[in-house]
C-alpha cells in the first residue's frame, strides 16, 4: 500500500484514511478562498512505497 503524505509549509499530514482525505480538501478549498489576494502556499504531496 502506498503512504501519501501532503506537506503543507513543511508540516507533514498523512492522507491515508479517506476521511482525513475529505478533511484536508475541504480546508485547503476554505484556505484558498480565504487567501486568494496572498501569495500562495507551498504544497507537496510525496507518495512512498
Amino acid at each position: 500500500m502506498k503512504n501519501l503524505s501532503l506537506i503543507v509549509n513543511g508540516s507533514e499530514v498523512s492522507l491515508n484514511n479517506f476521511a482525513t482525505r475529505i478533511i484536508v480538501n475541504l480546508l485547503v478549498s476554505i484556505l484558498e478562498s480565504l487567501t486568494l489576494s496572498e501569495k500562495p502556499r507551498e504544497a507537496v504531496f510525496r507518495i512512498s512505497e
